[in-house]
């Protein structure tokens, strides 16, 4: 799928929707499906062909007979000019076929071609009753032969204690009890050198505290999962993969990240060394981190990314201090007009921190935003004291809560609008699977 398929781009630039879509695999699942009721369809055809006694137009055989020589020519020119084909690939400007990819390509496209020939050959003598009995037993052998030779080797295997195993930057940073997130430079990934192995691989990659590979000992990494990230996030990142790292530190601050793994010493204010990795991989303590979550009383606001951008470039913010917000805060004004609680020290605790759910207590002296250092995403639903509260974008991708004076209870929780329509529309379907699955049993009772 994505870039390997020709007809991709095509509806990726002209069908409507499709573009919103930003992960192949989202789409993918239909389109398998679609493919196996075709794929019934199509044998229930061919196995009513087998039976019958009429021989096929010779037109039909004739063009059997064209595809399989087409396929037999495409695959003996990919065996035998591997080379012309990545030629031609460059000179048609398909600069997504990545060189290291090539051998991986012409493997499955070689095997798609010697499939296809022994499936059309099937076809061609079970047409003519040849093998009409065989025909579809042959059809399922080919089709199942193809799923384990396309998929062998796709998931590799890995000792448990490999997969568990801590090496000494992972065991530093479990130590620490607070809540935090860690950055991996650019330049780290450039250490990695070929492995001899999958075991040997990953724990290379662990080394370089690689990506996916945290949650395992749940670690948080500001690079999150390994799929397409919300848009304006995915800007912000990319910003700060862009850049040194002594321009992007009030960033790495607001993202409350503690430890920074770099591929060479470090000299910056608010950085300390804690300990030396593999190689020249070191691990940095950022004294400056914020907390995952806070209170801040001034806000400016912005509106354009345009803005955004100049704001995180020139740094015209104190991110500690200051949130930036898309239009005037009108809960947050409201709140302003409260009498403040002089005695009442500042304070945020975080009672539970799971995936779907977090619980604050806040104490708050006067009317202020409580920033959360978590992307803002349609569906997060924000709860002081039991009251529905709005959530705002702040600084471009995070959270901000209006609270006002006293003590809170804060609890944010996902609650998607579409799973409730998708629950409410499952439901719906069974219902009425059922109830027609009933009347058709009674009919037939009475029948």
């Amino acid at each position: 799928m994505g870039g390997y398929t020709p007809l991709y781009p095509f509806f990726h630039k002209y069908f409507p929707l499709f573009s919103t879509l930003r992960y192949p695999v989202k789409f993918l699942f239909l389109v398998v499906f679609y493919l196996c009721v075709a794929a019934g369809l199509g044998l229930d055809v061919l196995r009513n062909r087998f039976t019958k006694i009429r021989h096929p137009p010779y037109w039909c055989q004739g063009l059997l007979v064209a595809v399989v020589l087409i396929m037999a020519t495409l695959f003996w020119f990919a065996r035998l000019h591997p080379e012309q084909i990545k030629a031609l690939a460059q000179q048609w400007g398909l600069t997504f076929l990545k060189p290291a990819h090539l051998p991986l390509v012409l493997h499955n496209f070689n095997r798609m071609l010697v499939v296809t020939v022994l499936v059309l050959l099937v076809i061609f003598f079970g047409l003519r009753h040849r093998l009409v009995r065989l025909g579809s037993p042959l059809l399922l052998m080919l089709l199942t032969l193809d799923l384990f030779l396309g998929s062998r080797g796709y998931a590799l295997k890995l000792d448990a204690a490999t997969f568990h195993d801590e090496n000494s930057v992972i065991s530093t940073l479990r130590a620490d009890p607070d809540l935090f997130r860690f950055h991996v430079l650019p330049e780290v990934k450039e250490l990695k050198v070929s492995p001899k192995s999958y075991a040997e691989d990953y724990q290379m990659r662990k080394e370089i505290l690689g990506i996916n590979l945290m949650m395992e000992h749940h670690l948080f990494d500001i690079r999150g999962y390994n799929i397409p990230l919300q848009p304006s996030y995915e800007k912000l990142l990319g910003f700060i993969l862009s850049k040194p790292l002594a321009s992007i530190h009030p960033l790495l601050d607001l993202l409350n990240v503690k430890y920074v793994l770099t591929a060479k010493p470090v000299d910056i204010q608010g950085f300390s060394w804690i300990l030396d990795g593999p190689g020249t991989i070191k691990l940095y303590e950022n004294h400056r981190s914020l907390p995952r979550a806070f209170l801040v009383k001034q806000f400016q606001v912005l509106n354009s990314d345009q803005e955004y951008a100049r704001a995180f470039i020139e740094l015209t913010f104190d991110p500690g201090s200051t949130i930036l917000l898309d239009g005037a805060p009108t809960r947050f004004l409201e709140q302003e007009q409260k009498p403040t609680v002089p005695n009442l020290e500042s304070a945020v605790r975080v009672v539970t921190y799971e995936n779907n759910r977090i619980v604050l207590e806040v104490d708050s002296p006067e009317a202020a935003f409580l920033f959360m250092s978590e992307a803002h995403y349609p569906g997060w639903k924000a709860y002081v004291d039991g009251r529905e509260e709005e959530i705002l974008r702040a600084d471009y991708v995070f959270r901000a809560i209006p609270v006002g004076p006293g003590t809170h209870r804060v609890e944010v929780v996902i609650e998607p609008l579409s799973f409730k329509i998708g629950l409410a529309v499952t439901v719906l379907t069974m219902v009425l699977l059922l109830t027609g699955w009933a009347f058709a049993t009674i009919r037939k009772k009475r029948a």
